[in-house]
């Protein structure tokens, strides 16, 4: 192997490297929220799901649910960030959204779902300390 070829080799390794510890480091980032509904429309909600993970369920109309576990997201702020709301009010059809969630402090931990009556759905992270 020449000199040349062994110099980038090792520059491409770093690079690899370099990639694989802040993908890590973003890893490390995330952290887990309680996540409470708000139902502001006239029909009770059976079921709501945020990423995924169990956001509530059976939230009446015109009331809020408790506060169900978890939801991951960064415990940094940046743009762009989303998140996939689902509901159901007959456990048959689901309705989504991809939802933009709004700037939060590091230290906040609750996501708050609102469900609106033109069918928006807002997210925000407020709140209590973040879950251990």
């Amino acid at each position: 192997m020449t000199m040349q070829r062994k110099s980038t080799w090792l520059g491409c390794s770093v690079l690899v490297i370099g990639f694989l510890v802040a993908a890590c480091r973003l890893a490390d980032d995330v952290g887990p929220v309680g996540v409470l509904g708000y139902n502001h429309t006239d029909t009770d909600i059976s079921q709501f799901l945020v990423d995924g993970a169990a956001g509530g369920s059976f939230v009446e109309a015109h009331h809020h649910g408790g506060t169900s576990c978890c939801v991951s997201i960064p415990k940094n702020w940046r743009s762009g960030l989303t998140v996939e709301v689902e509901w159901t009010t007959d456990l048959k059809s689901y309705k989504r959204r991809s939802v933009a969630i709004p700037e939060y402090e590091p230290s906040d931990g609750q996501m708050v779902v609102h469900f609106l009556r033109n069918g928006d759905v807002k997210i925000f992270v407020t709140g209590p300390a973040r879950l251990p």
